[in-house]
């Protein structure tokens, strides 16, 4: 009788460790989806109040007879542009990748980001696509993570000549290389760069993902010294890949029958994409729009042809691509790649 009670008083104190424990990742489950719903429904009113901002603006406009007399060789153009933006795209990360995976599958990776940024969260970008790809391709985490930095800062050096050469030639997209602004973001730079290397003498974590960065950097570095001529093809890619995505935007506003300087479009499209990072909206869905309408009707663009030229310019660039992206993907996924 005695080893008969003494085994249920065993087993109704052994329960209440066990229902504390699992009270902690519920609770911490119930944060997450707190959190979720609220970056839901903020990234919903942005997107919404981008939208309504782009209807305001043309409330007064007939869109669909400027649409009607759209003129389809220079849509053509600006697809073709686009299809060659998605190599130039891979081409300049494999040429900043010391293990280059071959380029049909880069421009495939590249087709799967685009779809992704459309299909899933906007945490998802571009960057974490190429950068998983590559790691399932057999590159190590830090030299993938190395030469996909490598290639965005290639581009970001390229944009830059390319807005220099626009603005001295055009002599009107100078104000965009403001000083003060120039001051400030390397100041920002400046201060991230110092306060990740005291970090990294101070925490283990960040010291430890610190050795790891640099020892992706030396990989890159070596592959710059060993193969220069590869490395200036990644430059040029990247070139490319900001002339195509400007040539194919100016090449829309010329199919709804609008017309602008080079340097303005630059400032423009540069503008636009800088607001739909800043969104957090799938594609900046709602702020691109926004931008580019905004951008093309202070540059003196008639409001129907601004609005017409931002709508054939996102589907070219950003909804088309979607379909084969999706294919890309599930290709990706098949192979492990993904």
């Amino acid at each position: 009788m005695l080893d008969l009670q003494a085994e249920p008083a065993s087993e109704e104190r052994t329960p209440a460790p066990v229902a504390r424990d699992a009270a902690g990742p519920s609770s911490s489950a119930g944060r997450r989806r707190l959190w979720s719903r609220v970056v839901a429904v903020a990234t919903t009113l942005l997107a919404a109040g981008a939208l309504a901002a782009v209807c305001l603006q043309c409330r007064d406009v007939d869109l669909a007879g400027t649409l009607a007399h759209v003129r389809l060789p220079l849509v053509g153009l600006a697809i073709c542009c686009i299809g060659a933006s998605v190599a130039l795209a891979a081409g300049a990360v494999a040429g900043f990748s010391p293990h280059r995976p071959p380029l049909r599958r880069g421009m495939a990776a590249q087709l799967a980001a685009g779809a992704l940024r459309m299909l899933a969260p906007s945490a998802i970008g571009t960057s974490a696509v190429v950068t998983r790809y590559l790691v399932c391709s057999g590159i190590p985490t830090a030299t993938a993570i190395a030469a996909v930095g490598a290639s965005q800062t290639a581009q970001l050096l390229m944009t830059t000549a390319i807005v220099i050469v626009a603005g001295v030639a055009g002599a009107s997209a100078v104000h965009m290389l403001n000083p003060v602004d120039t001051a400030i973001v390397l100041g920002g730079v400046a201060l991230v760069v110092v306060v990740a290397v005291v970090a990294s003498g101070r925490w283990a974590p960040m010291r430890r993902g610190v050795d790891h960065a640099r020892a992706g950097l030396a990989d890159v570095v070596g592959h710059i010294r060993q193969r220069p001529a590869v490395v200036l093809g990644g430059f040029a890619c990247a070139a490319g890949l900001t002339a195509t995505h400007v040539l194919a935007f100016a090449a829309c506003l010329g199919a709804a029958g609008g017309h602008a300087s080079m340097a303005t479009l630059i400032g423009v499209y540069l503008a636009a994409a800088a607001a739909g990072t800043a969104v957090p909206t799938p594609g900046g869905t709602g702020a691109v729009e926004a931008a580019m309408v905004s951008g093309l009707v202070t540059a003196g663009v008639p409001t129907g042809v601004a609005a017409a030229a931002t709508l054939l310019s996102r589907l070219v660039s950003t909804w088309l691509p979607v379909l084969p992206g999706a294919v890309a993907l599930g290709w990706l996924r098949r192979r492990g790649l993904l």
